[in-house]
């Protein structure tokens, strides 16, 4: 059986840069930048607080192509982790492009997989992936299990300054006129006291869940809170949990996984950055939170 490699958009999962693709980030209109590999989220962070703009699009086809090509010439088959269709459609197309080009030459040896998911998301489902990778699955048997527990990913975001979620257009809820008119200002937002918990839905879009009041340092604990506690622990599958933050200024990743921790339930709690494409529309103390659901 040939070994099989998982690849990921660094919208998915950007530790592992040896298999990730780059997703672009655009600055001004004018400079694009490879996500993780060219610029950083912290100097793009750096770079909104000095008035700069910037803006995300799907990985460059020719780099899905190369990546996919070098591993299919040293023997492998390809299962690629797509970021969400919801938020990033350029990205699943584009790895389509690039895995119906190359599948005439290498007997169809690339599977593509649109996550639903992204962020921390994404690295929860990567990790699954490697799991069965690990414990010798066959490719089609790979896709079947991800295609189905992709469904029954949970991913909530605090995010504390929503200024850049509502600039990205990416929010699919909602929200009474009254909400709509007090979220266009975000200054008036965050004197209010006022943050977003963000969620993925079923299709793989983000909408807003709910608006929190909170201070900055207690958000994100309040929001792991809301989702696992002794009443919900058991609806979620214990291999897993992932968090993760773009940059940590108030909050404290340390005091989240503490928490979770302390229930003595997950075998895995893993606590990774978030990559520059979230970072492009986020702030500082924007952090994650994903799990499985129990069938």
């Amino acid at each position: 059986m040939r070994k099989i490699v998982i690849t990921t958009d660094s919208g998915i999962d950007p530790i592992n840069e040896e298999n990730m693709i780059s997703a672009q980030i655009i600055k001004n209109n004018k400079e694009t930048f490879r996500d993780i590999v060219e610029i950083s989220p912290e100097e793009i962070l750096i770079g909104l607080k000095e008035g700069n703009n910037f803006k995300t699009s799907s990985p460059i086809i020719s780099d899905y192509e190369e990546k996919f090509k070098k591993l299919l010439k040293e023997g492998n088959d390809v299962i690629h982790l797509s970021m969400s269709s919801g938020i990033s459609e350029g990205s699943v197309n584009s790895s389509y492009v690039a895995a119906c080009r190359l599948n005439g030459w290498y007997d169809g040896r690339i599977e593509i997989i649109d996550t639903l998911n992204g962020a921390t998301g994404g690295t929860l489902i990567n990790e699954i992936a490697k799991d069965y990778v690990n414990k010798k699955l066959h490719a089609e048997e790979i896709v079947s299990n991800l295609n189905e527990i992709k469904t029954r990913i949970k991913t909530s975001f605090y995010v504390p300054n929503p200024a850049g979620f509502i600039r990205s257009g990416r929010n699919k809820s909602e929200l009474c006129t009254k909400d709509k008119a007090l979220l266009l200002s975000s200054k008036i937002a965050n004197r209010a006291g006022i943050k977003f918990r963000v969620d993925f839905n079923d299709e793989g879009n983000l909408y807003t869940k709910s608006l929190m009041r909170c201070k900055n340092s207690s958000g994100m604990l309040k929001l792991v809170k809301e989702i696992i506690n002794d009443e919900t622990i058991e609806l979620y599958d214990p291999n897993y949990v992932v968090i993760g933050n773009i940059l940590e200024k108030d909050v404290s990743m340390k005091e989240v996984e503490k928490y979770l921790n302390n229930f003595n339930y997950f075998k895995n709690i893993i606590n990774k950055n978030i990559n520059g494409v979230v970072a492009a529309y986020g702030s500082e103390d924007l952090c994650g939170i994903s799990l499985v659901k129990k069938k």
